[in-house]
């Protein structure tokens, strides 16, 4: 049987701080475009956020399908032993059906625009039809990056976020204020910026996956570790699926507070994504590191380890507390000064920050449950969270007390998802 201290904490941390490193500088732009787009209307910044709720839907599904990949990438993969059936196979995929949502996408959000009378979901809809076109550069730009880091390519999610990140702040100035030769676009202007960044990365991606690939892996092998993988990454897919639907309704009830709330709103989940981050990158860590070095697959291997992996999250998560405490205190000196988004902007901030120690709890179940394969547990763990705490709080919240209220949904969702994941380990990891 598995013990503790076969664990390797420092291990996994050297392979989380990457993926960390990157993601803070994806936050850090996303923060500086909310605070640029803050100063040039809270309209706009509102409008924005529904808009990157509508684009989050179709991209966080496909992302987490990708989920399979990282669980069965590392079987097969490492620098030594470089095989591209994976990267074909599922790109084969993954491709053609984000290119056939972005045209669905589209298509919708244009019938859309003409048949609604709020300007904050016309804004959002501006936004997400030129954001949505950088999903499919999205996916591959993931895949590609999955397979790099198993190469050894450990820095890998950093540079493409340094590469893209300086181009993403200045056509977001540029475009959406209409600074020299530009036009002045709002929030179409903030949408194509991002689009045209996500596609920068690929110029150094595709020739350095080219350049490392080699087959030390027999394709028959390949071939049989990625059977089934569509149907291993359907309950991730349909979590992400379940998760964003009720984000978009969760945005939606929140638009009947006004802009003022909504704009605040667009800061609360940014610093929901730091600590979500934060907390998912060493989950993916520990998919890489403890699933190359335990055999996870018999259930019962896991049982003297959920204590330390519990533990270790939680300590991740009261890191994460102190991490948003600072990174909100400082976004607050430059914060447009709108006294109605201030003392929304406080509430949601604190709000994140109790709920921390309460993600890094859940992430420890959750990446037990993906180290034993039990992907569907974590489905219906995100189900009955959204739609039997999140969804039916914050709908009584704005109906009963209104402003930025429903934003405690938020703290219900995570509070039962801890709960429903403790009770999925008990019963799964023996």
């Amino acid at each position: 049987m598995m013990q503790p201290k076969h664990f390797s904490v420092k291990e996994i941390t050297k392979n989380a701080l990457p993926i960390i490193a990157a993601s803070f500088i994806s936050i850090a732009i996303d923060l500086t475009d909310s605070l640029i787009i803050g100063h040039y209307s809270t309209q706009t910044l509102a409008g924005i956020a529904i808009g990157i709720t509508l684009y989050e839907l179709p991209t966080n599904v496909l992302l987490g399908s990708l989920m399979a990949v990282r669980i069965m990438a590392p079987r097969v993969n490492s620098q030594q032993s470089r095989e591209t059936y994976g990267i074909k196979n599922v790109l084969s995929f993954l491709v053609p059906l984000s290119a056939g949502i972005v045209i669905v996408s589209i298509g919708g959000a244009g019938i859309a625009l003409h048949l609604v009378d709020s300007e904050l979901w016309h804004e959002g809809l501006c936004y997400f039809i030129t954001r949505i076109p950088g999903l499919i550069f999205q996916i591959i730009n993931t895949t590609l990056v999955i397979f790099l880091t198993l190469w050894g390519r450990k820095n890998i999610p950093l540079l493409v976020m340094v590469m893209s990140a300086p181009i993403n702040v200045f056509l977001d100035v540029v475009l959406i204020f209409g600074i020299g030769v530009f036009p002045e676009l709002g929030a179409l202007g903030a949408g194509i910026a991002s689009t045209f960044s996500v596609c920068i990365p690929l110029l150094v991606l595709l020739p350095l996956t080219w350049s490392m690939a080699r087959v030390h892996v027999r394709q028959e092998n390949s071939a049989e570790n990625y059977h089934g993988w569509q149907k291993m990454a359907l309950p991730a897919a349909s979590s992400a699926f379940v998760d964003y639907t009720g984000s978009i309704i969760f945005v939606a009830i929140l638009s009947f507070s006004g802009a003022s709330a909504l704009a605040s709103v667009r800061f609360g989940m940014q610093f929901h994504i730091v600590a979500y981050i934060w907390v998912s990158s060493f989950s993916t860590a520990a998919l890489y590191v403890i699933g190359k070095e335990h055999d996870w697959q018999q259930k019962h291997n896991g049982v003297a380890g959920i204590h330390v992996i519990r533990s270790l999250f939680l300590g991740i998560g009261v890191v994460a507390a102190i991490m948003v405490a600072i990174v909100s205190s400082l976004t607050f000196v430059f914060l447009a000064k709108d006294t109605h988004i201030i003392g929304s902007y406080i509430l949601v901030s604190l709000i994140i920050v109790l709920l921390c120690p309460i993600i890094g709890f859940t992430y420890g179940n959750v990446t037990a449950l993906r180290l034993v394969g039990d992907t569907r547990s974590e489905f219906l763990s995100n189900f009955i969270s959204v739609w039997g705490s999140q969804i039916p709080i914050a709908a009584i919240f704005a109906f009963s007390i209104g402003g930025i209220s429903p934003f405690i949904g938020l703290a219900g969702y995570w509070i039962m998802r801890a709960f429903a994941t403790h009770i999925q380990v008990v019963k799964n990891i023996k």
